[in-house]
């Protein structure tokens, strides 16, 4: 389905070592096989896929055909199990390890510098200093070769790790270096190269640190190692940057850059343990390159500068390509689309409607720069604010309108920060529709209730938010002429949920629960009915063990009875009901909505809008997001598999709406999922909110917005905005809690 982008060097090496295996099991020569397992794990673990790893490192334990092969492939099962965030079962591993190979001295020192990882600081730094201490004599007692070198190498990262200094560390370091030239090691070296530079920069000797870059950047020439060239470049960008050599910082951040796109399907999406490669490698790079551009533009003259800032918008929109991919935890998700996007292409202007505008806000540690990208070109602003302080002002105004509290202060605020600088050319081109690109904690902003102390933003313009016009084809580039197109509507919604409540995840059961300690039906008779999940406290840690193992099918019943009573959504049925009145639409509610028959309705490529009435939580990552079909549980990954059809390609789902989702409180990462959403079910657009909303605001508003869109043919963009402004002119519904919340997201025409 993903052509051959996807297909990079680790999936086709990938394909290959399983071809080996197969072939090992056919022939079943039982030293091979362990061997071509242990191989085949090992790559799988490289590639980040730590659950398939775990499977052949296991047979490559089971197939071993002596102790020594056994020992390995345990030590190589344990550190997956670290991976995974098994420790335990890590620890036992180490211990069959040493086990099976009692006289080896490789596998003690090999289980007891992986083990070194796991050990806390409980033990105190002596003892663990003693204790790699004792490794350290064993690993100079074996011979010289690369095994010896890597040891060496392994042993100073713990002990930096433990707050080693250089003068302790540089004499090891110098030693697996030479050992490395001796065995003409050439990628060992550069990593070893690669960690003395690291020490530099971080002493600040950024002469040494370019010196020891230029070595290894040699011997990068000889060999293969493109992973090892973003980290020396991008190394040495940072300290011409800090030496005020911008010239040369972009030249190798550029450098960087060009070798991450050449292996961006081989670097894993997960780092160890879950940690993010785009957010600790990848976007630090695009990060300190749009910085370096931007430092030198106000010094160009006006052509320069104009390309100068076409390629940071570039920089930007890769960055945001890098985060949809780190949510979705799959490169390929973003990539299928890009080839649809007819508007986007790099370093040129886009093709823009007048009274379009697109703002990209980029969060800098000292500054927030704005680009402005309209019909006429494109400009830059700039803000001095610290992106802290501008976070904190940004959380601040999200839980206020969350709550119901004061907001006006931090309003008009953020308004000067965010809006003011660009009112002048918005109103001297007559900007009816902008279209922002946030950053960060600026997803969660509801741009919508900015107030320049007169008016909010909603009252001067239509405001939609694009994840990056990269990723969703936007078609910017004219509107579609001819007779008004009669959309067709589905109309999903569950207000009693079903099965689905038994195909919870124990956690959010045993959350949900605890979150119920007012009654139900008293909650449900305050004034302003929400739709929340109490999103708040569904995906941290359990506070108390509330949930305890039902005993028998009776006590099963019981919570069952109770969740589905958590879960009811009176307003779902007078919601549909009252738009069956205005559109024509077909409705599957409640047991008609079953993960079956949606996916069906759906895949006949009838409709040209899906609404969705039901609970849904837009979470960190895209396994925790998802939608509640009556029967089942709908996961964002689920939403590819339940709608992919040729019916679909033919005919692409214009607008996806998630009337009763919500983003969780407080992660700039959730509102991601409203935009994975859309590109899952390949729609050009969705609609959902960022925090939920009343029963009746949220029927009214979707009200507006179907007659406004479906019948009246306006943009999403505009039919959003005027069902905003008519619920605000109610007393009550004044406050922002109740307009703002819902967002257009994608394709804004």
């Amino acid at each position: 389905m993903f052509s051959s982008q996807c297909q990079s060097s680790y999936w086709l090496r990938l394909q290959d070592l399983k071809t080996t295996y197969q072939n090992a099991t056919s022939a079943g020569v039982k030293r091979e096989l362990s061997g071509r397992a242990l191989e085949l794990g090992l790559h799988l673990q490289q590639m980040g896929r730590y659950q398939e790893a775990h499977i052949y490192l296991q047979a490559a334990v089971d197939t071993a055909d002596n102790s020594l092969q056994r020992s390995r492939a345990l030590v190589a099962r344990a550190n997956v199990e670290v991976e995974l965030g098994r420790r335990d079962l890590a620890q036992q591993a180490y211990d069959e390890a040493l086990g099976a190979s009692p006289d080896s001295a490789e596998t003690a020192i090999s289980v007891g510098l992986n083990r070194s990882a796991l050990l806390t600081m409980d033990a105190g730094k002596q003892g663990m200093f003693g204790q790699l201490q004792l490794l350290l004599q064993r690993i100079e007692q074996l011979p010289d070769a690369e095994n010896k070198a890597r040891y060496l190498v392994q042993y100073t990262v713990q002990v930096k790790r433990l707050g080693g200094s250089l003068p302790q560390l540089a004499p090891v370091l110098a030693q697996s270096l030479i050992i490395a030239q001796k065995v003409d090691a050439k990628y060992l070296q550069v990593e070893i190269l690669d960690q003395q530079a690291q020490w530099m920069e971080d002493l600040q000797r950024h002469q040494d640190m370019l010196q020891i870059s230029d070595q290894a950047i040699l011997l990068l020439q000889q060999i293969d190692a493109p992973e090892l060239m973003i980290s020396i470049e991008a190394r040495r960008a940072r300290v011409y940057t800090r030496l005020q050599r911008h010239d040369l910082a972009i030249k190798s951040y550029q450098i960087a850059v060009r070798y991450i796109e050449a292996i961006r399907q081989d670097i894993p999406v997960s780092y160890s343990q879950g940690r993010s490669s785009v957010r600790e490698m990848i976007d630090p790079v695009y990060l300190g390159l749009a910085d370096a551009l931007l430092t030198g533009a106000d010094a160009l003259d006006p052509a320069a500068k104009t390309k100068l800032l076409f390629q940071v918008r570039d920089v930007v929109e890769q960055i945001k390509q890098n985060q949809l991919e780190d949510y979705l935890g799959n490169r390929c998700s973003t990539l299928s689309n890009l080839s649809a996007t007819t508007a986007y292409a790099p370093a040129t202007a886009l093709k823009l409607n007048k009274g379009t505008a697109i703002l990209y806000p980029i969060i800098f540690p000292d500054r927030l720069e704005l680009l402005l990208e309209t019909s006429e070109g494109i400009a830059r602003h700039r803000v001095d604010i610290t992106s802290n302080k501008l976070i904190q002002d940004v959380n601040a105004m999200s839980s206020a309108l969350r709550a119901q509290q004061s907001f006006q202060t931090l309003s008009r605020r953020l308004y000067k920060v965010l809006l003011a600088p660009l009112d002048s050319t918005l109103q001297g081109q007559s900007i009816e529709t902008l279209v922002i690109v946030p950053d960060g904690a600026l997803r969660l902003l509801a741009f919508a209730a900015l107030n320049d102390g007169k008016q909010f933003a909603v009252e001067k313009y239509a405001i939609a938010i694009s994840p990056g016009l990269r990723i969703i084809a936007q078609q910017v580039d004219a509107q579609i002429k001819g007779a008004p197109i009669a959309r067709k509507v589905l109309l999903a919604g569950v207000s009693e949920p079903g099965k689905v409540v038994d195909r919870l995840p124990e956690d959010l059961v045993d959350q949900l629960l605890q979150t119920d300690d007012l009654n139900v039906e008293e909650k449900r008779g305050k004034a302003a009915r929400s739709r929340a999940l109490q999103s708040r406290q569904l995906f941290g840690p359990s506070q108390s063990n509330v949930l305890t193992e039902p005993n028998s099918t009776e006590d099963m019943r019981a919570i069952s009875n109770k969740l589905k009573q958590i879960l009811r959504l009176d307003g779902v049925s007078t919601e549909i009901q009252s738009l069956e009145k205005i559109i024509s639409a077909k409705s599957i509610l409640n047991v008609d909505f079953s993960s079956r028959n949606f996916s069906q309705q759906v895949r006949s490529g009838e409709f040209d809008i899906v609404h969705v009435a039901s609970h849904g939580i837009f979470g960190s990552t895209a396994d925790k997001t998802f939608i509640l079909a009556h029967d089942d549980v709908i996961t964002i990954d689920q939403f590819q598999s339940l709608l992919s059809a040729d019916q679909l390609n033919k005919r692409p789902l214009d607008l996806l709406v998630l009337s009763a989702c919500e983003t969780a409180e407080g992660d700039d990462r959730a509102p991601l999922g409203i935009s994975g959403a859309a590109l899952k079910a390949k729609a050009r657009s969705a609609m959902g909110s960022l925090w939920p909303v009343s029963d009746i605001a949220a029927s009214q508003l979707m009200q507006s917005v179907y007659q406004n869109y479906v019948n009246r043919h306006m943009s999403k963009a505009q039919s959003l905005r005027l069902a905003q402004l008519e619920l605000m002119q109610q007393k009550s519904f004044v406050h922002p809690n109740f307009w703002a919340a819902f967002i257009v997201v994608g394709n804004w025409q």
